[in-house]
Parts: structure tokens; sequence; C-alpha cells
């Protein structure tokens, strides 16, 4: 018996599909001033093309779809930010350097400050003004993770206590992560207020 693909169930309107791509990446490039509403346009559209057999399922369900392009479009736009991030020739934070600036909030901000030109011995280095501003992107990145995330960086890096759970432990370096993409969001917050 010859080999046959058969046909998916329900035939594809790309017309339909592309006019809905568009509509949810206006929305999103609305949203995320650095992206294009076309880019994102184009990057649902690939996607789609790439699940066709899962959009295929959903057709039927608008909602569904819409839910569908918008996370792919949200994925693009958030690529993009990043990529921008680090291009930029800003200062960018890493994941090190974020927990440096955890560790250091053992300190109220008084002895921190007190610091400022010591050898530190808990860092093992001499505290600047860099490692000070650093701490303060900390603490406004952390108001922008979630619970579970704050909770688990807290206990790690400003307790110390180490994690006995492998989820945890992975968890937590997604954290850390998060956390240094919160703190370079800070600085371009600051630059451009």
């Amino acid at each position: 018996m010859p080999d046959v693909q058969a046909p998916l169930a329900t035939e594809l309107d790309w017309a339909y599909l592309s006019d809905l791509a568009g509509k949810v990446a206006y929305s999103i490039a609305e949203r995320w001033h650095i992206v294009e509403a076309d880019d994102v346009k184009q990057a649902i559209l690939e996607h789609a093309i790439r699940e066709r057999k899962n959009i295929a399922l959903a057709v039927e369900d608008e909602a569904l779809l819409k839910r569908i392009f918008w996370t792919a479009g949200k994925r693009y736009a958030a690529k993009e930010r990043l990529y921008r991030d680090l291009v930029d020739g800003e200062y960018f934070y890493t994941a090190d350097e974020a927990k440096n600036a955890l560790q250091t909030m053992i300190y109220t901000h008084e002895e921190f400050s007190g610091l400022l030109g010591k050898k530190d011995d808990l860092n093992h280095c001499t505290v600047s003004e860099n490692l000070f501003t650093a701490r303060l992107d900390a603490e406004e990145g952390m108001k922008h993770l979630n619970d579970r995330y704050q909770r688990l960086l807290h206990t790690r890096y400003v307790l110390g206590v180490p994690l006995t759970s492998d989820a945890d432990q992975k968890a937590c370096q997604r954290a850390v992560i998060a956390l240094s993409y919160e703190m370079n969001r800070s600085i371009r917050r600051k630059v451009h207020t």
C-alpha cells in the first residue's frame, strides 16, 4: 500500500489566521513598544506554520487561537527586549551580580552604607557604590518576581540556607536569572523616566 498522508481534518484558512494574527500583533505592539506589529505578526504566523496540526485542532475556537497567538507574540517580544537589553551598550547585570546583591541584603541599609569603601567579609570584596546600586536594583527587581521566587532567593542568598529539593534548586536558578532581568529593566526604567 502506498504511503499517503491523510489531509488535516480541517483545512486551515490562512487568510483568517493572518487577520487574527494581525489583530493580536497590533495589540502586543501597543504594549511592547520595542516591536513592530508586522514583525510580531510574522512571528505568530511562523509559529502557526510550525504548529499547524495543533492550530487545526483549535481553529474552531477563536478565543483559544487568540491565546495561542498572544503567547507566541509575547514570546517574540520578550526575546526582542532581551536582545535589545544585551546590545544597547548600557550596563547589564549578570546572574552572579544579582546573587552578590542579594547577599548584601543581610545588612540593613544603615549597616551597608557604613561598609562603603571597606572590605566585606561576607562577599570577600570591597564594598563600592556599584554594589550599593546593585543592591537597590535587586530590591526593586524582587518586587516584580512571584512569591515563590522571592522566598527561594531570600532563603538561599540572603539567609544562606541551602535548598534541599532539586525542584527548589532549579527554581532558584531560574529565579536568579529572572531577578537579573528585572534588575536590568530597573536600569532602563530609571533612564527613561
